[in-house]
């Protein structure tokens, strides 16, 4: 950390590209602390001269990051091994003057085309540059950079860093004020991206729009179609100029969906009111860039229950009802034409009731505090509805809350169906694009989940089933007895790999249900993870990986060679050497 005593010391190095060749009136800045946070603010700052160097003079002594900036070229850490990873520590004593620091800069890559609507140019939309990023088995819609086509269609998305990109084309229906980040690095403040990190809240004027009511402007992907799952991965490498990418973004046919919703009559209903259910249809196959109400539309029944949804656009669905405290859901499937007869039984959802108890110990309050309990629907529903509770101080939990409230105030109950158990911050839901996953505060930083089980079945490995109400138990044991493993990575010339990312990942059935643990590497190559849970596992160390790639199969495959399989017992220390993946 920071000290600030001590005599000041400096810093002095060179900024170049990739050949070697020095960059000037490049922006480098001192920043205080190992990790960003929220409240980061540059201790100093200065620009390369003419030939590339930099002076940072009056460095009080302390650990910092520093970091490189400018025009064309990507975010660069001292020490980072490639975009978006952790850079390595600077530690300066007092009065200690650190020379020849060498930073290489990344260029960042442009990518560039036009919008058609049916083979006609001079389509006026948003582009957007996503990351190719799938949780638990879907697309996650990272958005890293976005661009406003001119009055011919064209865009161009510029200063992107390397890695796997989607292009998405957004062609609104209707005026639209929605921002869209304009800066791929992120939070930077830099003066140069002073007008780059803003979100963009841009007044879209339709022009000319007379689609009939059966139709609808969606987000397609390229090459041209609605489908995220077939959308062509473009292979991003540094300072690349890839033209040409147009997407035929032609409105979609849209649907209607009707029916009848059964059983409002047992709903609470404390003012004796005329009921009304709400209806919700939730695509089971998006990315969340919602765009247009036909992707996820809303509707409400008359009192008998009968409602219609005029237009949806093709796809899988789950439609939820809710009166009061009751609800239903079904699966609904719409191809090619009107559906008219769907029918939602309600019920009152099934009460969850749990404990959390600590395998040869008793639980404290600094645990208890921490914890929350997930259930979250299988298949995921994105916008869907999923269930997040405390755990009270003697470990019990009740999902929806307990609580005094009339029952048609109350929360509603998870409704049949098959979901998966989450207790943040030990087991938590894999984290999407460049996101983090919660780092769980001291009381329970070696500790992990053994096992969850529900009537004796477990649920840690395999879905929770919730098919009928039942006095079984969700019971979630902390084992306290976690392995850890321990080692360095070397690169190709057997020196230590620093700023390597190592994951380790599961060998068993919660890989790509579960976030899993990753670091990077000291200035040693030396790793460590401890608190891991008995069980099989695959340890990989990356020269170069984009954030949380590991959570999509399709890019696993090609690594899965490379992987150290490792067995964990409980309390087993496993120490590795492994080779950095280039």
């Amino acid at each position: 950390m920071h000290s600030g005593q001590g005599a000041p010391g400096a810093i002095q190095g060179t900024i170049v590209r990739a050949d070697n060749q020095p960059l000037s009136k490049m922006t480098v800045e001192l920043w205080r602390g190992v990790t960003p946070g929220p409240a980061d603010v540059a201790a100093l700052s200065t620009q390369t001269d003419g030939d590339g160097r930099f002076y940072l003079t009056n460095v009080p002594p302390g650990q910092y990051r520093l970091v490189a900036t400018g025009p064309g070229y990507v975010r660069t850490e001292y020490g980072q091994r490639q975009y978006g990873n952790q850079g390595q520590p600077l530690t300066i004593a007092a009065g200690q003057t650190v020379r020849d620091i060498r930073m290489t800069m990344t260029a960042g890559a442009v990518i560039s085309g036009r919008i058609t609507e049916r083979g006609t140019a001079g389509v006026i939309g948003d582009v957007v540059a996503i990351r190719s990023v799938y949780t638990e088995g879907q697309l996650s819609a990272n958005l890293i950079l976005a661009d406003r086509t001119n009055d011919l269609g064209e865009y161009s998305l510029f200063w992107l860093p390397p890695g796997r990109y989607i292009i998405v084309a957004i062609v609104w229906d209707t005026a639209s004020a929605t921002g869209f980040i304009t800066n791929a690095d992120g939070s930077d403040v830099t003066p140069y991206f002073a007008q780059r990190n803003e979100n963009r809240a841009i007044i879209m004027r339709t022009l000319g729009n007379s689609l009939p009511d059966n139709e609808a402007h969606i987000p397609y992907f390229y090459p041209g179609t609605p489908d995220p799952q077939q959308a062509r991965v473009l292979n991003v490498q540094s300072g690349a100029r890839l033209t040409g990418i147009d997407v035929d973004a032609a409105p979609s046919r849209t649907y209607r969906v009707a029916g009848t919703v059964t059983g409002m009559a047992s709903a609470a209903n404390a003012g004796n009111q005329a009921l009304r259910a709400q209806i919700q249809l939730r695509p089971l196959n998006s990315i969340g860039i919602t765009t247009n109400a036909a992707q996820v539309p809303n509707a409400q029944s008359d009192t008998a229950g009968v409602f219609e949804i005029p237009r949806a656009i093709p796809g899988r669905y789950i439609l939820t009802a809710t009166v009061g405290n009751l609800v239903g859901r079904v699966p609904v499937d719409i191809r090619d034409r009107d559906i008219t007869s769907v029918l939602v039984q309600l019920g009152t959802g099934i009460r969850v009731t749990g404990r959390v108890v600590v395998e040869g110990g008793t639980l404290t309050p600094q645990v208890t505090n921490a914890l929350r309990v997930l259930l979250r629907p299988d298949p995921l529903i994105l916008g869907g509805q999923s269930f997040n509770v405390p755990v009270t101080a003697d470990g019990s939990f009740s999902i929806p809350v307990t609580t005094n409230a009339p029952a048609a105030a109350a929360a509603a109950a998870p409704p049949v169906g098959e979901y998966r158990v989450n207790v943040t911050p030990l087991l938590t839901p894999p984290v999407a694009g460049d996101g983090t996953a919660p780092t769980p505060p001291a009381a329970l930083q070696n500790v992990y989940i053994k096992s969850i089980t529900f009537g004796g079945v477990d649920a840690l490995n395999d879905r929770l089933r919730l098919q009928s109400q039942t006095d079984d138990q969700l019971v979630i044991t902390i084992g306290t007895n976690g392995g850890s493993v321990s080692g360095r990575v070397v690169d190709a010339q057997q020196q230590p790999a620093s700023g390597t990312t190592i994951v380790l990942v599961h060998d068993d059935a919660l890989r790509y249900r579960v976030s899993e643990k990753s670091i990077s590497a000291d200035a040693a190559g030396r790793f460590q993870f401890d608190g891991i849970a008995p069980g099989n596992y695959k340890l990989f160390a990356w020269e170069k990986i984009d954030k949380n790639s590991w959570n999509d199969p399709a890019i696993m495959q090609e690594y899965e060679r490379f992987a150290t399989p490792l067995r964990i017992e409980a309390g087993g220390k496993v120490t590795v050497e492994l080779a950095a993946i280039p």
